[in-house]
């Protein structure tokens, strides 16, 4: 069997390097290609995942039923609430929060909420609208050509029964009232007198309160409800890594790894030889201790 030489010895530990270099590089190229579109950022945490909105939006709208064993339509008068949430993300922050401030002002929208968090590449902006129910659709469609949209969500609320209970609560407190002012008139000592004006005073309070909410569905505050949420993020990085760099890369990976191998390798043979030695001194020792 022919030996080789040291120099086809050392020509094959340089192969093998090469081979592995090249390996390297190739990977790094089916990994990273050039022209590939690379996330800087992945969507950051938002302190803020979600607001809500005290203040509610009602709308109402005419709806044409017919009342038992009658054909003639009647006209019910629905009471609605609707709600339109949109969350987007945007690389280009500064113009898609100019273009969502001219989109207010050209529609006229009312700004019920604001809230801005975070600092530069990680800003957020909610934001509640008031909307006229003809324009929900409009001002939806619009909103979602700002930035790129993650999720949006409408929900309607039907409110009818809870305005008709307001309004019964609202007829029944002024039948009271007027009672308690029918009851003041008439002949009473002066302990009755301050009882039934305490009476009238929490009565005109409660009147007072529903004032409010019944105010809420009032046709001239008639509007609905959009929470936009828009959220910075960079923007995406195109990979473009010369030759070069590729294989300074790749020969710094192959050297360590190589170096790793030899060593291995070297410690891995080291150790049998130790063990084999030991092995034999063990045998030695034991046939010299043994009797004759």
């Amino acid at each position: 069997m022919a030996v080789l030489t040291m120099k086809k010895r050392l020509l094959i530990l340089l192969l093998a390097f090469l081979a592995l270099w090249a390996l390297r590089l190739s990977y790094g190229y089916l990994t990273k290609p050039n022209g590939k579109v690379q996330p800087t950022q992945t969507e950051f945490e938002s302190p803020i995942e979600s607001f809500d909105l005290e203040r509610k939006n009602y709308a109402s709208s005419k709806l044409q039923a017919a009342p038992s064993g009658q054909a003639a339509l009647a006209a019910i008068d629905q009471k609605y609430e609707k709600v339109g949430t949109l969350t987007s993300v945007s690389p280009a922050y500064d113009q898609d929060e100019k273009a969502l401030y001219e989109l207010i002002k050209q529609e006229q929208l009312m700004i019920q909420f604001e809230q801005r968090a975070g600092l530069t590449p990680a800003r957020q902006l909610n934001i509640a609208l008031g909307v006229i129910p003809d324009k929900f659709d409009s001002t939806i469609e619009a909103l979602r050509k700002i930035g790129d949209l993650k999720s949006i969500q409408i929900d309607k609320n039907d409110k009818t029964n809870e305005y008709k209970k307001l309004e019964a609560e609202r007829i029944s407190l002024q039948k009271a009232r007027e009672t308690l002012l029918e009851l003041r008139q008439k002949d009473a000592n002066t302990g009755e007198l301050i009882s039934l004006t305490n009476q009238l005073l929490e009565v005109e309070k409660q009147i007072q309160a529903l004032g409010v909410s019944l105010g809420d569905f009032d046709e001239k505050n008639e509007f609905c409800t959009v929470k936009f949420s828009l959220k910075e993020r960079r923007a995406d990085k195109v990979i473009q890594i010369g030759f070069l760099q590729r294989a300074k890369v790749a020969l710094e990976w192959t050297v360590g790894a190589y170096f790793m191998f030899w060593l291995v390798l070297f410690l891995g043979l080291g150790s049998l030889w130790f063990l084999a030695a030991l092995v034999d001194k063990v045998k030695q020792w034991n046939g010299a201790t043994k009797p004759e």
